[in-house]
């Protein structure tokens, strides 16, 4: 953006009559419920918090996993660590879903495997 004075704007608008132009930068974004459920996940969980560690320190120090805004990943898949109420609530939404839902473990758990990484997750969709 760019001021002009009124004579040397051609077409006059709200911006051409501002005398004084002060620099306003805000930056404003809305965090996901689910994100926050799946940070206070790794809360309780000391495998994901001992990644979270070594991971910033060295963001090579496990291979295949990364750590980006506060989010484990694993091969790009979103890391649910084992505390929280989050992976039963994950696994209902993918075994109830309109898409597909109610076909039975395998197609649940492939349905979750594409999205999120978690230890033991053919255990739960079984169980």
């Amino acid at each position: 953006m760019e001021y002009k004075k009124g004579g040397e704007n051609k077409a006059a608008d709200a911006l051409s009559r501002v005398h004084n132009l002060g620099t306003v930068m805000a930056l404003s974004y809305v965090i996901p419920v689910w994100i926050e459920q799946v940070t206070s996940s790794y809360e309780q969980d000391q495998c994901c918090l001992d990644m979270i560690q070594k991971l910033s320190i060295d963001p090579a120090a496990i291979p295949n996993y990364t750590l980006s805004n506060g989010l484990l990943r694993c091969k790009n898949k979103l890391v649910i660590g084992n505390s929280g109420t989050l992976r039963k609530q994950l696994l209902d939404s993918f075994h109830q879903s309109s898409f597909g839902g109610h076909s039975g473990e395998r197609a649940t758990l492939k349905r979750l495997q594409l999205v999120f990484q978690r230890s033991k997750m053919q255990q739960m969709v079984k169980e």
